[in-house]
């Protein structure tokens, strides 16, 4: 079985944490030579090319609107995974983003899942919902199921 999963948290680790620009980026190519790295924003991470292809980590969480998400059951559809915070200010801002994408694409087989890691659980992540319309499914990471599987993403934040 192979899962597609596009995480947003590496646009969550960089728009969160220091900015730092170490210049150009290079990257080998077959042949020895380099090339730059292309960039979708110039204040954005440099994109990196998966080296290999690798099979998602399953898991299994209990939803806010209490139902059960199994990723081994989104098998043959794409799905972004969006790591974020209510006190991320990117996170806030790209909010309005996902929904419409979730909206326009989830009868084609595209599902949005939202992680919070809000240490505050859901008395800052349902106010966050309603504010923003937030139409997605939606996991509080309160007890690192999705963290322990995908790596602590925040603490390479510096």
């Amino acid at each position: 079985m192979k899962y597609v999963i596009y995480l947003t948290s590496l646009l969550f680790i960089t728009a969160c944490g220091a900015k730092q620009d170490n210049g150009p980026q290079q990257q080998a190519q077959s042949d020895g030579k380099t090339e730059p790295v292309k960039r979708l924003d110039p204040a954005s991470s440099p994109l990196y090319p998966a080296q290999k292809e690798a099979q998602a980590t399953n898991f299994e969480v209990d939803l806010l609107n209490e139902e059960t998400f199994r990723l081994s059951n989104q098998q043959g559809k794409v799905v972004l995974m969006n790591i974020w915070a209510t006190w991320c200010a990117p996170c806030r801002e790209e909010t309005a983003d996902l929904v419409d994408l979730y909206e326009k694409y989830k009868d084609e087989g595209f599902v949005t899942l939202g992680v919070s890691v809000d240490e505050q659980g859901e008395s800052v992540v349902r106010p966050f919902i309603e504010k923003y319309d937030v139409t997605y499914p939606m996991y509080i990471d309160t007890d690192r199921t999705v963290m322990d599987k995908y790596g602590d993403l925040f603490n390479t934040i510096s």
